[in-house]
């Protein structure tokens, strides 16, 4: 999955890599690709369905600051798949938390449209903390 942040500057918007950006919800670096959660040590040694489960994004959070009126994302999923008791955005999208008042509220989601996602946008007037 490849993930990339952007902030509205003079009425353009600018994407960042969000590769550059910290990333919580890791129990070690040492994994096959940055969005996973499994180290890459049990790979060989976990059951196909386990390590399948650990490659997902699920859990994981990219923290950043923005003082941007607007936050956007574009987006890649590894799988473009679908379930029937789940949404795509539960499956393949994205969620926006902010810092506000020392509380992490909701502030959107990012709704996918297949495998490559550029899309949502969220407004707000002051700088603050995401996740």
């Amino acid at each position: 999955m490849g993930l990339l942040l952007a902030a509205v500057a003079n009425a353009q918007t600018i994407y960042h890599d969000a590769s550059a950006f910290p990333l919580l919800g890791k129990a070690t670096e040492s994994t096959l690709t940055r969005y996973e959660r499994l180290p890459d040590s049990l790979q060989n040694i976990s059951r196909k369905p386990l390590w399948d489960l650990g490659r997902n994004s699920a859990g994981l959070a990219v923290r950043f600051r923005s003082n941007s009126t607007s936050i956007s994302a574009k987006w890649e999923v590894r799988n473009n798949m679908s379930m029937n008791h789940m949404t795509p955005t539960g499956i393949k999208g994205l969620d926006l938390y902010c810092l506000q008042d020392g509380k992490w509220i909701f502030a959107g989601s990012g709704r996918p449209q297949g495998k490559v996602n550029n899309t949502w946008s969220v407004h707000s007037g002051r700088q603050k903390n995401y996740v």
